[in-house]
């Protein structure tokens, strides 16, 4: 191939500096080359320009390490979403015939899902319709801390696996004593000056999971900026996978050096032309595994100019000092609350006034779920836990409030049910191996002592009857460790005589946290089902129902008003 620069560095001055290396050269000469074609797109282009570098790159020194050290292997699988547009280039570069790459779900949504029995061995048919070989199972994905990926469809296959990573983020001794893989960078921490670029080029066009049914993956509602990006990557798509063939055409198979990849994908971050402003400068992404929120990807940091520049410099840093990261971890944590603060402002509410005119809102749902307790029902104490004092007088038992708290923690340490959600009846058996107690009469006790301080929610009370007489059809949803049969005779006895449904986290091994227990309820009801939920607790009630694809209704009582 002639090795010819000057237009392209016309275009990019600060590539030079590759100039001074022979595989630099190469590089530029493939962009030099595809210069001289014409440009159907920017995002094409971008495609070709970075994310074929760093897509040829990666998957080149992962088949260059299979045939090196790890021959034994004969199939790869490349986990979803990252692994998407990896395998499609895996497809095109020559490797061993005996080599195959499969595109595998196994986001960390389906792993809190498998901790299900059931779902478990239906993620396991799964796995095991692919028809892996006997041999060494290799597994793609592009950074990790906590190899939940690998972890999964190792619990998944008989044979032995190995991991390929981008990177591996500094972590415990997990990596080092359960879990065998190589790393393209060898650093613990990524030297990319913006990380999520790196997932805007490779996360698939796909909407986020939230669930696997069978062999069926189940998408969460795609938001707009996702739709946007899903168009957006079809060309980027199309730019990479150019940059492959082209690579391949020439018969020249450059082996890029993950310091080489490193340094061209930062030069660009730090030296755009206005172009790539302005192609960028609408770009959205969400950083969070359940996708809720919405940030500018701003890859050149031109948003926040100095400060988004000294925060890429500040986490290198704090990854090689532990005391700068945990010092960081807990200012992102304060700084997670007061967003969430913020949030609260903005989110639909419900302040109790006016009950007929929010049934008319609400009647053009399917189905209206409420909360139960500080929701339908307030209790006569101050905090829940207070009840357990009412038991301590009750029985005359030592200290019995701190002993139903800890064996309420423990049996949830120590639970095997699904997601460690228990139930009234697991906590007097945890209780049981330091208190001398007939299990089932103290839980039944607990149980008739807490309904006999509950009272209706007047306001929701209110509300509940409207709907009833207008035909709606009503559920109950929450997270308690008493069993639905007892909730539900608690309900008619303070003044919400029926519900179609009484679903609890106990009864479904599922919490309403992270959206798991309306999920749940929504396979239930039928997929197509619009549910809206009405509860207290802004994350789970709120946050939680919003990740499962629900309206949700924060119910805002007087005294978090005033908060």
């Amino acid at each position: 191939m002639k090795l010819g620069f000057e237009n392209y560095l016309q275009k990019r001055p600060s590539q030079r500096a590759f100039l001074s290396s022979e595989e630099g050269k190469i590089l530029l000469a493939f962009m030099e080359e595809r210069l001289q074609k014409p440009q159907n797109s920017y995002w094409e282009w971008f495609g070709y320009e970075i994310g074929g570098p760093v897509c040829y790159g990666y998957v080149k020194w992962i088949i260059s390490e299979i045939e090196q050290n790890h021959p034994e292997i004969l199939d790869i699988a490349f986990v979803a979403r990252d692994g998407w547009l990896l395998q499609k280039v895996f497809n095109i570069l020559p490797h061993c015939a005996d080599l195959k790459g499969y595109y595998i779900y196994a986001p960390r949504i389906v792993g809190s899902q498998c901790q299900d029995r059931d779902a478990y061995l239906s993620y396991q048919r799964y796995i095991a319709e692919h028809g892996f070989e006997n041999s060494k199972l290799g597994i793609v994905d592009t950074i990790t801390m906590r190899f939940s990926s690998q972890r999964l469809i190792a619990s998944s296959v008989t044979q032995e696996t190995h991991g390929f990573y981008w990177v591996v983020l500094e972590n415990s001794a997990v990596k080092k004593d359960i879990f065998n893989y190589s790393s393209y960078q060898s650093e613990n921490y990524h030297l990319i000056r913006c990380w999520n670029l790196m997932e805007f080029i490779m996360t698939s066009p796909e909407p986020p999971l939230c669930a696997m049914y069978g062999n069926q993956p189940v998408y969460q509602n795609a938001t707009s900026f996702e739709n946007i990006r899903s168009t957006i990557f079809e060309q980027i798509e199309t730019g990479v996978l150019e940059f492959v063939r082209n690579v391949c055409k020439n018969r020249n198979f450059p082996k890029f050096s993950n310091k080489l990849i490193t340094k061209w994908v930062n030069s660009f971050l730090k030296h755009p032309c206005q172009e790539d402003i302005t192609a960028f400068s609408e770009i959205r992404i969400s950083e969070l595994e359940d996708h809720s929120d919405s940030i500018l990807l701003d890859p050149f940091g031109l948003q926040n100019g100095l400060c988004k520049m000294y925060k890429d410099r500040l986490w290198v840093f704090s990854q090689k000092h532990q005391l700068v990261r945990s010092f960081l971890r807990a200012g992102n944590t304060c700084i997670k609350m007061a967003k969430e603060k913020i949030e609260k402002c903005d989110s639909l509410k419900f302040d109790g006034k006016d009950a007929k005119k929010f049934a008319e809102f609400l009647v053009q749902y399917d189905i209206i779920s409420f909360d139960i307790f500080d929701t339908l029902i307030f209790r006569e104490v101050n905090k829940p836990d207070d009840l357990f004092y009412l038991l301590e007088e009750k029985n005359g038992v030592s200290n019995f409030h701190s002993k139903r708290i800890l064996a309420e923690k423990n049996a949830r340490r120590t639970s095997g049910k699904r997601n460690g959600e228990i139930d009234i009846f697991d906590i007097y058996r945890e209780l049981s191996q330091t208190e001398l107690i007939d299990i089932n009469e103290k839980a039944r006790e607990e149980i008739q002592l807490d309904a006999s301080i509950c009272y209706g929610n007047p306001v929701m009370s209110e509300l509940y009857h409207i709907l009833r007489r207008k035909g709606c059809r009503l559920i109950a949803v929450s997270d308690m460790y008493i069993p639905g049969s007892h909730l539900r005779e608690m309900l008619s006895r303070v003044g919400y005589p029926e519900f179609e449904y009484v679903f609890v986290s106990c009864d479904c091994g599922a919490g309403k946290g992270n959206g798991a227990l309306q999920r749940y309820v929504q396979s239930k009801l039928g997929e197509n089902v619009r549910i809206i939920h009405i509860g207290d607790n802004f994350s789970s009630d709120v946050h939680g129902s919003k990740m499962a694809g629900w309206e949700a209704v924060w119910y805002c009582k007087r005294k978090y008003l005033q908060t």
